[in-house]
């Protein structure tokens, strides 16, 4: 049996700590509404994924750069070419869905957009949704975003950084490119 929660955040090993410190002060959602996991690999997104549904978001905290997403030094690595590595469990997201990859530059540049696309597009298979991802080396929790609390305001990235969206519809074709400051 799945655990239904609204937000899934998936985290790399070395932002633990301040993820733990994070959710300790009670500055993150409450139980029912949020899930926290560590990933060290692909196969362990995979795993995780497997145990929830009813999603309205699912963030990567993580490192990255651009169309890159790092979980740990030991070969964690999630990009536009190992994505089908992961299977998404129908019913994952509740309807279209939200998708936030927070590691720096994991969205800068072709191959950050072109990552973005992609993994929208498979994540999102047959319900369309929203994915988006930093262009910027972010600074402060827990990779620097407040995104994930503040309904994707982005208020906290640096005068020259920006988030990318994508809106994909169900059948995978971009509707909407927009970026924000």
């Amino acid at each position: 049996m799945r655990t239904w929660v609204d937000e899934l955040i998936i985290y790399s090993p070395d932002i633990a700590s301040t993820l733990e410190t994070k959710t300790a002060k009670g500055e993150a959602s409450t139980a029912n509404q949020l899930a926290i996991e560590c990933a060290k690999s692909v196969g362990d997104v995979d795993i995780i994924l497997q145990r929830y549904g009813n999603l309205k978001r699912l963030v990567f905290c993580t490192h990255g750069s651009p169309g890159v997403v790092f979980f740990s030094a030991a070969g964690g690595y999630l990009h536009q070419y190992n994505l089908g590595e992961v299977r998404v469990p129908v019913g994952l997201f509740q309807r279209a869905g939200q998708l936030l990859f927070t590691g720096c530059e994991t969205a800068r540049g072709q191959y950050g957009e072109d990552f973005l696309v992609a993994a929208g597009r498979h994540f999102f298979k047959g319900i369309g949704g929203v994915v988006g991802g930093a262009t910027v080396k972010l600074l402060g929790w827990p990779t620097g975003t407040v995104l994930p609390y503040v309904s994707w305001h982005t208020n906290a990235l640096p005068e020259s950084g920006m988030v990318v969206l994508y809106r994909l519809d169900r059948d995978g074709k971009v509707e909407v490119r927009s970026t924000a400051r």
